[in-house]
C-alpha cells in the first residue's frame, strides 16, 4: 500500500513532464503523416487513403486532448472564461470514461454567451466535483442535455428526461450536498429528479 501510494504521488509530481514527452512523441508521428498528406497518391491507394484519413483524424484528436491537458496543468489565470468553451473541453476530457462516452448520449447547448472570472484550476476542480458525482450515476441510455446560460449569474444546467429512481437519486443528493458545502463561497448547486444546476457568483 505504501509503495502504491508513493508511486502515485511521484507520478503526480511528474505529470507535466509526462505530457511534454507524450506531445514530443506525437509530433514525431505527425511529421511522416504530414508528408503523406502532402502527396497521398505517391504513398496510398484509394482504399489506403480512407484509412489514412481516419488515422489523421484520430491523431489530431489525441493532439487536442494532450494540448488541453497540458494547458490545464500550466494555466493559473483567472479568466474571464467562456463557460460554453470550457464545457466543450470538459466533454472531451470525460471521453476518457468509456461508459460515459458510449452509454450516455450528450448534447451541449448555449442559451447565452456566459463568462465567469475565477482561477482556472478552481473552475475545473468545481466542474470535476459535480461531473464526477453525476456522470457515474446516470443510467445507461440517458440522454443528457448540458445547457450553458444565465439566471442572474453564470450557470450550467445538466438535465435528463427520465426521473431518477430513489436508489440513484438519494446517494446523488447526498453527494451533491457535500459538493455544495465545498463550493459555497463561490458557487451554488440546485438538484431535482431531472436536473442539476451549477451557478457561479457573478
Amino acid at each position: 500500500m505504501v509503495k502504491e501510494f508513493c508511486r502515485k504521488a511521484i507520478l503526480g509530481a511528474f505529470v507535466q513532464g509526462y505530457f511534454h514527452n507524450l506531445r514530443g512523441t506525437l509530433q514525431g508521428l505527425f511529421l511522416p503523416l504530414q508528408r503523406v498528406q502532402l502527396n497521398p497518391s505517391k504513398y496510398l491507394t484509394p482504399e489506403g487513403m480512407a484509412l489514412f484519413e481516419k488515422l489523421w483524424a484520430s491523431t489530431e484528436k489525441l493532439n487536442r486532448q494532450l494540448t488541453i491537458a497540458l494547458e490545464e496543468i500550466e494555466n493559473a489565470s483567472e479568466g474571464p472564461w467562456d463557460l460554453y468553451e470550457i464545457m466543450n473541453r470538459e466533454l472531451l476530457f470525460w471521453e476518457a470514461d468509456l461508459r460515459f462516452k458510449h452509454k450516455v448520449k450528450k448534447t451541449l447547448t448555449k442559451a447565452a454567451d456566459v463568462k465567469v472570472r475565477m482561477p482556472y484550476n478552481l473552475l475545473l476542480g468545481t466542474l470535476c466535483l459535480v461531473e464526477a458525482e453525476l456522470y457515474q450515476r446516470l443510467p445507461e441510455g440517458t440522454e443528457l442535455e448540458i445547457k450553458v446560460g444565465t439566471n442572474g449569474s453564470p450557470c450550467i444546467t445538466f438535465s435528463w428526461q427520465e426521473v431518477l429512481p430513489a436508489e440513484i437519486f438519494q446517494p446523488l443528493e447526498e453527494a451533491m450536498t457535500k459538493v455544495s458545502s465545498l463550493i459555497s463561497s463561490f458557487a451554488s448547486l440546485k438538484l431535482d429528479l431531472q436536473s442539476v444546476t451549477l451557478c457561479f457568483q457573478s
